[in-house]
């Protein structure tokens, strides 16, 4: 048995949660801290021959991003295979098998749009992605990561959350019945402004779920503050709440929200404000009243975890594996840099402490008694590289994981993160509790060039872009191809080699 995974049951059998926190005042009862350990990196991947390989994992060295001659992708086992740069791309992105609907972004302070909204690009052929139109409704101008698509891929929702100084929020729901031609159904306030970063529906399409964001970055009011909520989508052009979670402690922000395959599990990502020592975490909730139609159905808090080693809660994503259930939790930062996005830029190295964030796998089986069984860090992110790669990143959250997506929920082989400045990092994750890096893309630096649609032009350190910010991977062929937002370089499609794929048969689905 591994360290990580015996340190792991003994938290099982030893950090007791409250059973009184888990109802109300969770907020002023935390569970106990999940304890601490040292920090490993995974594996490094075994590249291909032709590959152009980087030097530390997950780092492009100050070396590799001043380096003489056109900026250089990297790559291990997967190669480039289609591109729509445009004005480059925000922080989010969904689609169809057909479709992809991708984020530009607009903030205070942003290089102006001329062609402002999301666009909807033709993606059944992925060499060639091709513009089709551009929605620019009042939330599609301004929908960030906040876009979610139903299982039977009819609709499409999405929520502007306010980075442009709006003060209202308007809910879209589009018909995507014609993926290529969506029909607005609805544009509407929600109650209470409710806006929302993470959102997804339920299997059968007819619920979405959701966590509300309010915190200092979207100062205007939102009267009850972060919130999980359930929206009944039966009737897409009048969508209505059925049911809200509010947190009592206003310090912590809920951003993200997975649900389990069979609809009965919510599982929530919490950032803290407070001042003072930061610690993340996650909330489980029993959702079943809503998957049996039970009159005012609630949501029911039955398990969290939390952990002080990293910071900034972005992401999670359900997975399940050899008859377990799993949570990959995806953090920004370390518990000591302030991140290469903060005003001023004064990072700080404290022994113990990871430089950047990294994802977090968490069993989370027994609901009640969630427990880390591995963390999937880099090299870039331990403690004793921090002061070599600390000042690295020119853009916002440096080499930390913003978002990550499974080949299958079901039964899942590989883990594709979209890792900022670290790029997208791929992970083979049949034993959860020994995961393995097997490939990784990085795109090509745009250097001094300004794209107005980059979520990267809202950096705040030197306008020299050496590096691309990668986020939201999705799988598409089996496994065999990986589509994600590179900010700078807009959207883009890799795949795995074919000497990878050749090699490692039992990573892809049978075709």
């Amino acid at each position: 048995m591994s360290l990580e995974r015996a340190l792991g049951y003994l938290k099982i059998a030893c950090v007791a949660l409250s059973l009184a926190a888990l109802g109300a005042g969770w907020g002023r009862a935390i569970a106990q801290v999940e304890q601490r350990v040292p920090i490993k990196a995974v594996p490094r991947a075994s590249c291909g021959s032709g590959d152009t390989v980087e030097t530390v994992q997950g780092e492009t060295t100050l070396a590799e991003r001043f380096a003489t001659g056109p900026a250089k992708i990297f790559n291990c086992n997967l190669e480039l295979v289609g591109q729509y740069k445009g004005q480059g791309s925000g922080w989010g992105w969904s689609g169809t098998n057909k479709c992809a609907y991708v984020t530009q972004y607009r903030s205070v302070g942003s290089p102006k749009l001329t062609t402002p909204g999301t666009l909807v690009l033709d993606v059944s052929n992925v060499s060639t992605p091709k513009l089709v139109t551009i929605l620019d409704s009042p939330a599609m101008d301004n929908v960030n990561e906040s876009m979610a698509i139903s299982p039977d891929n009819k609709l499409l929702v999405g929520n502007n959350i306010a980075t442009n100084g709006e003060t209202s929020f308007p809910v879209e729901v589009y018909d995507i019945s014609d993926c290529r031609n969506p029909k607005l159904l609805t544009s509407q306030v929600m109650p209470n402004n409710l806006r929302f970063h993470g959102a997804v529906f339920s299997a059968d399409s007819k619920l979405l779920f959701g966590a509300a964001c309010d915190c200092a970055l979207y100062p205007q009011p939102y009267v009850d503050g972060s919130a999980v909520f359930a929206i009944d989508m039966s009737d897409p052009a009048h969508p209505k709440e059925l049911a809200r979670w509010v947190s009592d402690n206003e310090n912590w922000m809920t951003h993200w929200i997975s649900i389990n395959k069979s609809g009965t599990r919510a599982y929530v990502t919490l950032q803290q404000f407070s001042p003072g020592p930061k610690k993340d975490g996650t909330l489980i909730f029993d959702i079943s009243d809503f998957k049996s139609g039970k009159a005012n159905p609630q949501f029911h808090l039955v398990g969290k975890l939390f952990w002080d080693d990293t910071r900034d809660g972005e992401g999670n994503n359900y997975f399940s594996r050899d008859g377990r259930d799993y949570l990959v939790y995806t953090d920004f930062l370390g518990g000591t840099s302030m991140g290469a996005g903060a005003t001023p830029f004064a990072p700080t190295c404290i022994p113990g402490r990871a430089t950047w964030g990294y994802p977090h796998v968490i069993d989370v089986t027994d609901a009640a008694n969630p427990v880390t069984v591995s963390r999937l860090a880099l090299e870039v992110d331990l403690p004793e590289r921090c002061q070599q790669v600390v000042h690295d990143p020119v853009g916002i959250f440096g080499y930390g994981p913003a978002m990550c997506d499974t080949d299958n929920i079901g039964s899942a082989r590989l883990l594709a993160c979209g890792s900022m400045e670290a790029g997208l990092r791929v992970f083979d994750i049949r034993d959860p509790h020994a995961p393995k890096e097997v490939a990784y893309f990085k795109p090509a630096a745009t250097r001094g060039e300004v794209l107005a649609a980059s979520a990267q032009t809202v950096t705040k350190q030197n306008p020299n872009k050496t590096a691309d910010a990668v986020v939201l991977p999705h799988f598409r062929d089996g496994g065999r191809q990986i589509l994600f937002n590179a900010m700078d370089n807009g959207f883009m499609v890799v795949r795995f080699e074919d000497e990878f794929i050749k090699n490692n048969p039992g990573l892809f689905v049978a075709q």
